[in-house]
């Protein structure tokens, strides 16, 4: 008889702290149900809108300490502040002539001038020459329609509004090449991906610094380094078009773009790891201790670590964007929603036990009328 009474008690405090654990892991998933979408929309779309931010900024900076550009001197700029549209010519046709592999010129001339014959003629001297045109215009520069065996790329740059930084790159289309990638004679329009900038500048040469020794076997890019009209912010600051244009045919002939992991498997990874979060915070709030607290704190901090270690090495070694973004805007406002969650639960508490208690006051207050009713009927 007692021993099926301890085995009865067993299995009676062993069902309760299922019970217990249960109770921990559906209230972990129903903050993260809330949290996730919540932060997503509320929070972290409006907040990267607004302060133009993402990860790849990150990441980019710190490859650029570990991951030296294998291909460093085979892109070249040469400015041409300040010259006339002749001068410019001039200088494509020296690049050329000084043996670069290609010569891609960043200048449109839209308009017709006295010396747009020799211009034709200095241009149509070069045997790889690259010239830029437009998406949105859709038509060639007269001066340029007269030159032979040219071939065009499209200048238009990425951003995902008016503004934004020009973090990503796009090779082109069916119908034409970007200009970058016609630089470097690529072949797969399909290609995007985000843009590899180093801290290393890419090489500005002046024009009375062109020579063979400059600019022979190197992609040159010929355009205006100090046109404020055409500077575009982006991770690592503000940059002339050309320079964009240089960095995106650097990041092609690495061969290394990095390829943004698809938006469902981030966010269920990231729902993952914010509910194991949120389950141990839950556990951690039922011991409620000095440590307990001491101890979440340092795992919330080893684990933003972790993440960005993970995602630079993802993004450096693999060529693969993670967007760890939200689990870290989690893990930075954890400690705010849990308050603001117990909070709404324990006035949700507070407000239901007064409610019991008055209906209690009001039934005790009944049954003592009653009772002395009673008692006055007795008698």
């Amino acid at each position: 008889m007692i021993n099926v009474f301890f085995i009865n008690k067993y299995k009676l405090c062993k069902y309760i702290y299922i019970c217990d654990i249960m109770k921990n892991w559906i209230k972990a998933l129903i903050i993260t149900c809330l949290a996730v979408p919540t932060m997503q929309v509320l929070v972290l779309n409006p907040f990267e809108q607004a302060a133009d931010f993402s990860m790849s900024d990150f990441f980019i900076r710190t490859s650029n300490k570990v991951h030296p550009s294998i291909v460093l001197n085979q892109v070249a700029i040469v400015s041409v502040d300040d010259l006339s549209r002749l001068e410019i010519a001039q200088v494509v046709e020296k690049v050329d002539y000084c043996g670069a592999k290609v010569v891609a010129l960043d200048v449109f001339m839209n308009w017709n001038t006295d010396d747009d014959n020799e211009v034709v003629r200095s241009l149509s001297s070069c045997e790889n020459l690259i010239l830029p045109s437009s998406l949105t215009d859709n038509v060639l520069s007269p001066v340029f329609q007269k030159v032979n065996g040219a071939v065009y790329g499209y200048t238009n740059l990425e951003c995902n509004w008016p503004g934004a930084q020009i973090r990503t790159f796009s090779a082109g289309d069916n119908d034409m090449l970007s200009f970058a990638a016609a630089a470097c004679d690529y072949k797969n329009p399909d290609l995007s991906g985000i843009i590899r900038y180093d801290c290393r500048d890419i090489e500005i040469i002046y024009p009375q610094e062109v020579s063979f020794e400059t600019v022979q076997g190197k992609i040159v890019f010929v355009g205006n380094i100090n046109d404020f009209s055409d500077c575009h912010p982006t991770p690592v600051g503000v940059l002339p078009g050309v320079m964009i244009h240089a960095y995106i045919a650097r990041t092609l002939l690495e061969n290394c773009t990095p390829k943004p992991l698809s938006k469902p498997i981030c966010i269920i990874l990231s729902f993952v790891l914010i509910y194991l979060l949120t389950l141990m915070h839950s556990y951690n709030n039922d011991i409620d201790s000095d440590f307990a607290n001491f101890i979440m704190r340092l795992v919330q901090l080893l684990v933003s670590i972790a993440l960005y270690f993970v995602g630079a090495i993802l993004f450096i070694r693999f060529n693969c964007y993670a967007d760890i973004s939200l689990v870290l805007l989690y893990i930075a406002a954890m400690l705010l929603v849990f308050d603001v969650i117990y909070g709404f639960i324990s006035i949700y508490i507070l407000i239901k036990k007064k409610i019991r208690n008055k209906t209690n006051n009001i039934q005790d207050e009944k049954d003592t009328t009653a009772h002395i009713d009673d008692h006055s009927a007795t008698y």
